[in-house]
């Protein structure tokens, strides 16, 4: 659903055009995140049909004025990783046009995963549907808590970070396990949600 309408230069784009991954203190951290990230113009077409899909799955959590802010290509080569992490901000942050906004959602699309590991793993997840674990697409066992995904092309992730609430859902917080061959590439998508 989501990887139709993205180029193949978008899994691609050029070693070059990649930079240090920053996290959200506006700081690389190459301990805590040693991935590498591009962002995406959200006005290009191809970006755009992706962005509004994320956003259809909001339903009646974003307004018509939210967006799904800046998409991000990210890639993992052999021994890099995101640790645990959440995507939601403590305090909504100032974004480009002057309003306060916060991650309402995250969408993980993975473009290419030529890798072994690279799984996302969600500790405090305690259950996943049964046709995920069946279908070999999500591992939980009694070796670790939570459930881990894996990276395979074309497959997306998403979770609600704020509740109806309003308040940062602890039980998201997720981080990518590192690579152990290969290269993991895919593309955050934060749908926002602002303040009037």
């Amino acid at each position: 659903m989501f990887r139709e309408g993205l180029t193949e230069d978008r899994a691609e784009k050029e070693e070059t055009q990649y930079s240090p991954s920053k996290l959200s203190t506006g700081n690389s951290g190459d301990a805590y995140r040693s991935s590498r990230s591009a962002g995406l113009p959200p006005s290009e077409p191809s970006v755009a049909r992706v962005g509004s899909r994320a956003l259809s799955l909001m339903a009646s959590l974003t307004e018509a004025s939210d967006d799904f802010g800046i998409p991000q290509l990210v890639t993992y080569k052999p021994g890099q990783q995101y640790k645990l992490h959440y995507d939601w901000y403590q305090e909504s942050m100032r974004y480009k046009d002057g309003r306060l906004c916060n991650r309402v959602a995250s969408v993980f699309i993975f473009l290419e995963a030529d890798c072994t590991g690279g799984e996302t793993y969600f500790p405090r997840i305690e259950s996943v549907a049964s046709s995920l674990l069946h279908e070999g697409k999500a591992i939980q066992n009694g070796s670790f808590e939570g459930v881990m995904f894996k990276p395979i092309p074309g497959n997306a992730l998403f979770w609600i970070n704020l509740p109806g609430n309003g308040t940062g859902d602890k039980r998201v917080l997720h981080g990518g396990l590192p690579v152990h061959t290969g290269t993991k590439t895919g593309m955050n998508i934060w749908p926002l949600k602002c303040e009037p």
